[in-house]
């Protein structure tokens, strides 16, 4: 099961991922190729779990762990949430503002004591 593609992720999908767990490192089940597969939606099968995320390039980045026997509206929700994240990914990258807009706690507290340091030298 290795490296394997299927439509959508369904209940049945997880069941068989949690049959057949990694036997040494970690593989992954994409969906791809259906009329509603998404691209980058994919689970993580680990030698105990099984993870839903999505996979970008070589990044790896988990939504939640998936348990087997779960329900068709607990994956759907799933899916749903690892969508919005690749759809918001796909924005970012695709908007050079966003980059410039996204600043850490320690960049906005330098560009604070800037302009109160440079107010208080404006005579």
């Amino acid at each position: 099961m290795p490296g394997q593609t299927v439509k959508t992720i369904t209940p049945a999908v997880i069941d068989r991922a949690y049959r057949e767990l990694a036997q040494e490192n970690p593989y992954y089940i994409r969906e791809a190729g259906g009329a509603n597969s998404i691209p980058g939606l994919c689970l993580r099968v680990h030698r105990r779990e099984v993870q839903i995320g999505a996979r970008i390039g070589s990044q790896w980045m988990k939504e939640a762990k998936v348990l087997p026997q779960m329900d068709a509206d607990q994956v759907t929700q799933f899916r749903q949430r690892v969508r919005d994240k690749i759809m918001g990914l796909q924005f970012e990258a695709a908007d050079p503002l966003t980059a410039k807009r996204r600043q850490t706690v320690r960049e906005l507290y330098e560009a604070y004591i800037a302009a109160f340091v440079g107010a208080r030298l404006v005579p």
